[in-house]
């Protein structure tokens, strides 16, 4: 038997948070404010899915990049 268990395909607030290197505050505010990666509920939960998350990093990263050499 194998101990390997496949990455989450969606996590919870708490994880979502630390994916994406942020306080669970934050991303809470965020998604209060619609500002933040998509998000969704199942019954009273809050879900990210990862793909979501890696899509809005990524704008981030684009959206603020800085120095560089062209």
């Amino acid at each position: 038997m194998s101990d390997f268990s496949p990455a989450p395909s969606r996590m919870l607030t708490s994880t979502a948070a630390e994916y994406c290197g942020l306080a669970e505050s934050t991303l809470r505010y965020y998604r209060h404010a619609d500002k933040g990666p998509i998000s969704y509920l199942i019954g009273s939960k809050v879900y990210y899915d990862v793909a979501d998350l890696d899509e809005w990093l990524a704008a981030q990263k684009t959206a603020t990049l800085r120095g560089g050499v062209a």
